[in-house]
């Protein structure tokens, strides 16, 4: 829980907050459940566009 509440903390200063908008990303701090729920849902939806393409491992 230290290393989550830490990179919520850096997550929320305006230069880090700048930098990560400069390369298009997203800033989501949150708890390690919601993070979970985040890679999960991630996950599923690329797995079901994998699945619906026919793509196969090489």
């Amino acid at each position: 829980m230290k290393l989550n509440a830490a990179s919520n903390k850096v997550l929320q200063l305006p230069a880090v907050r700048a930098r990560f908008a400069g390369i298009g990303a997203a800033v989501l701090p949150g708890t390690p459940k919601e993070y979970g729920r985040i890679i999960r849902a991630e996950q599923d939806k690329w797995s079901a566009v994998i699945r619906a393409a026919g793509i196969k491992q090489e």
